[in-house]
């Protein structure tokens, strides 16, 4: 039987369904469950014809594995809303981001992000990262294989040297924002 939401707040600490031992928990499993069944009517149809993800709000500790079966994305923001008042934030891109390889856009801004899988190169047709304000340290090599990357906005990170994998994209990089970074030199080694 579906759960209403006048029923799932009749739902006490002590008798919630799937055993879990709080209301608040249970709530949190409700909520995945609404965000899976809903998720692709959540995918937005530009007029240019592309497909976008906006995940604001949501626990990003909770993405829902179907988010990897959207291979027709192409953009995919995951920036937390700020006005919202939700404090979510990613800490890591999960690797299953990777398996979305006709992303052109992904906006990964305001997180608690520190590092990047490796296969971040698979993202082969994108065309726009950007993960300023996060605790990014360095790229993983990989970012060498995104050879349409336009845009990368890494500023405000802890990126101590500009990433030598950044030199391997000089024929599609337009933009590259490293502002407010903590360069100590130049180039990694």
């Amino acid at each position: 039987m579906p759960i209403t939401q006048k029923r799932q707040r009749s739902i006490s600490k002590t008798n919630a369904p799937d055993g879990t031992s709080s209301t608040t928990e249970y709530n949190k499993q409700i909520r995945i469950v609404r965000i899976q069944s809903r998720l692709r009517m959540l995918v937005e149809q530009l007029p240019n014809g592309r497909k976008r993800l906006h995940l604001k709000g949501i626990d990003t500790l909770a993405i829902p594995t179907e988010l990897y079966e959207l291979t027709d994305l192409d953009i995919l923001d995951v920036t937390p809303e700020s006005k919202s008042g939700m404090n979510y934030t990613l800490s890591r891109v999960p690797a299953g981001f990777c398996l979305l390889t006709n992303l052109k856009c992904l906006h990964l801004d305001n997180n608690n992000i520190v590092s990047f899988p490796n296969e971040i190169g698979e993202l082969c047709h994108l065309e726009i990262l950007t993960v300023s304000n996060n605790h990014i340290t360095t790229l993983p090599d990989q970012i060498r294989q995104l050879q349409r990357l336009q845009s990368c906005h890494l500023s405000n990170n802890k990126i101590e040297e500009v990433p030598l994998c950044l030199c391997y994209l000089s024929k599609s990089l337009l933009f590259l924002f490293l502002y407010s970074d903590m360069f100590s030199s130049l180039f990694d080694s």
